[in-house]
């Protein structure tokens, strides 16, 4: 799980900025940055002044993180393309 302030991107273009939850399960190697695909489990953004969105369906989510942690561990800076299902 990660959690933390981030933006999530759509295929369709559409981003939305809030604090975000992500659980992911990994498949083949995760990378911190750019590039880095994994499935998402459930992925949950409060969206400024908004409800929560769980993106679902297939889609191709495009994840920022500016502030996150992982499992409680430090914070660090990380980016990825995941796949919900």
């Amino acid at each position: 799980m990660i959690k933390g302030k981030g933006t999530i991107t759509y295929d369709d273009g559409q981003a939305f900025e809030g604090d975000a939850t992500l659980d992911f399960q990994v498949v083949g190697n995760l990378r911190h940055g750019a590039g880095t695909f994994a499935h998402a489990k459930a992925f949950t953004l409060a969206a400024k002044g908004g409800q929560p969105i769980l993106a679902c369906g297939g889609q191709r989510i495009r994840v920022l993180f500016t502030e996150a942690s992982m499992d409680g561990l430090a914070r660090f800076n990380t980016s990825g393309d995941f796949l919900s299902e």
